[in-house]
């Protein structure tokens, strides 16, 4: 718990006032643009938002937690799922779940997981449409909930890993098929009894999902085998999520007027965007206070040299 507030629920509240802040600034000082999901007007300098940003609640005020919902989500599942960690952690709990997750090495059985994702969306979605507020939101607790429970029992074999690894090709393409066949509803869906075609477009989704979590495990187990030079990136992937919508809104307030060339703003916008969220994690990381803001750990000591052959072999998921 100690562990989770400090990971979670400090750089949720830190970055509510860091990094969330100026994004409602830059929209509320965006007069007269279109498409601005809360259109409330506001003149004036930052320093002058500051005490106005804590009205609660955006988007009929201004206090919110944007892109940061998932770090409130994840913080409640954490704390509500403790019982059930500490369950599994009993020896002959543990012996069962590690010979389920065994049994489940296999594609077929792998997929079959995803079933219960339609299932919930089928029971929940058409009266809890996702809010992100946390309250009156379960078809997205039941959703995210079940993904974190079939994960930690997932990983605790390497057989279901090993099914992605050897069929990481084949699930790729298969989700790559389903993103086509999401982009392309509009053209689609049109043709389908309206009885169907929101199942249909659920089921799109849903099974586009699953896949994509499939392919991308198998894609990690074939790629990240071996450290390599994106396992430089792992330590900043928290703090990165963090700081880069604030960029990305702050360099789109800026560019409000560029309406010529949009491919070149988009990449423009994720260019910039990127590198200096980046570089950002690498400054916060730096200082203790920093890391604590947006969720780092402290660096590792380094490995005495007798201990980095083990070391090394553990962090691959072999033995010393």
């Amino acid at each position: 718990m100690r562990e989770r507030i400090s990971r979670l629920l400090v750089p949720l509240l830190a970055g509510c006032v860091l990094f969330v802040l100026p994004q409602v600034w830059v929209e509320r000082s965006a007069v007269g643009a279109p498409g601005r999901s809360s259109p409330i007007d506001f003149h004036g300098s930052l320093l002058a938002f500051i005490p106005l940003f804590f009205d609660c609640c955006y988007p009929q005020a201004n206090f919110s937690w944007h892109h940061l919902w998932f770090l409130a989500y994840l913080f409640s599942y954490s704390i509500a799922l403790l019982p059930l960690l500490a369950l599994a952690r009993r020896p002959a709990v543990a012996r069962v779940l590690d010979r389920a997750a065994d049994a489940m090495g296999t594609w077929a059985r792998l997929l079959l997981l995803g079933v219960p994702l339609l299932l919930i969306e089928a029971a929940l979605r058409p009266r809890f449409p996702s809010t992100h507020a946390l309250t009156d939101d379960w078809a997205n607790h039941a959703h995210y909930v079940y993904l974190i429970v079939v994960g930690a029992w997932l990983a605790r074999s390497q057989r279901p890993q090993e099914a992605a690894f050897r069929h990481w090709q084949a699930l790729l393409a298969a989700a790559l098929c389903g993103s086509a066949l999401w982009l392309s509803a509009p053209l689609w869906a049109g043709t389908l009894d309206p009885a169907l075609r929101r199942p249909a477009a659920m089921f799109v989704r849903l099974a586009g999902e699953w896949l994509w979590l499939l392919a991308l495990l198998g894609v990690a187990r074939r790629f990240l085998a071996e450290p390599m030079w994106l396992t430089r990136f792992t330590r900043h992937a928290m703090p990165f999520y963090v700081v880069h919508q604030t960029l990305i809104v702050g360099l789109g307030g800026w560019w409000l007027e560029w309406s010529e060339a949009p491919l070149l703003k988009y990449g423009a916008v994720a260019a910039v965007s990127g590198i200096d969220s980046w570089l950002l994690c690498l400054a916060a990381d730096r200082f203790a206070l920093t890391r604590c803001l947006v969720g780092l750990k402290a660096p590792r000591a380094a490995l005495a040299p007798s201990a980095e052959p083990g070391a090394r072999s553990q962090r691959l998921g072999g033995q010393p």
